[in-house]
């Protein structure tokens, strides 16, 4: 009977240690950096000027120590939030995620589309509207969109391939607003978009 006890205690143990554990990729929700935990090392990417912060690290339940710095935090599935981070971030919100290891010329010239839900205030209605990315692998990504209400294809935006930076991440950029391509396959393709505002990943379909 005791044995069984201890092993129950351990096995409590071990989950609650897996619970409170932080590793692997996580982007930040505003900007466009990345952060990597792993065996008590964060490295941060900063996308913008490619340049990447290595930081010592250690976290308890709730209680995470970046160096000589102590933050609370909460963890709920694949997000983080750390509270009170800096004087011009309250909370500094991480989401998880993951990527693969792509070759760019397996998408190059390629149409991937997605559609999102719009609402015009002229016409007082919701609409459809397809957005499309255009790979061009070593080059750039065009962007495109059609409204239901148009079917005129309206150019909106261009991205110049940067590169494969930190020989991790296909990074395209224009201005403040940068893409990553995360993953893909024959039939869809994933993205890791910041507007320069707020950042979020996307499916697309492949198009034609």
């Amino acid at each position: 009977m005791k044995n069984i006890i201890l092993i129950l205690l351990v096995l409590s143990l071990t989950s609650c240690k897996t619970d409170d554990s932080i590793e692997g990729y996580f982007y930040d929700t505003r900007t466009p950096n990345i952060y990597l935990f792993n065996d008590n090392e964060i490295i941060l990417y900063d996308l913008l000027d490619s340049i990447n912060t290595h930081f010592n690290y250690s976290n308890s339940k709730n209680l995470l120590q970046i160096d000589n710095e102590k933050y609370n935090f909460q963890k709920a599935d694949d997000s983080i939030v750390i509270q009170e981070f800096s004087k011009d971030r309250k909370d500094l919100c991480l989401k998880e995620f993951s990527f693969e290891t792509i070759n760019s010329r397996d998408i190059d010239t390629t149409y991937w589309s997605m559609i999102q839900r719009g609402y015009s205030r002229e016409y007082d209605e919701y609409f459809n509207e397809e957005q499309l990315l255009k790979v061009y692998s070593n080059k750039r990504i065009k962007a495109y969109f059609i409204q239901d209400k148009n079917e005129d294809t309206i150019h909106g935006g261009s991205y110049d391939y940067v590169g494969k930076v930190y020989n991790k991440f296909l990074l395209y950029k224009s201005d403040l607003t940068t893409i990553i391509i995360l993953e893909h396959d024959d039939s869809q393709i994933k993205i890791l978009l910041n507007s320069g505002e707020k950042t979020g990943t996307y499916t697309l379909k492949k198009r034609g």
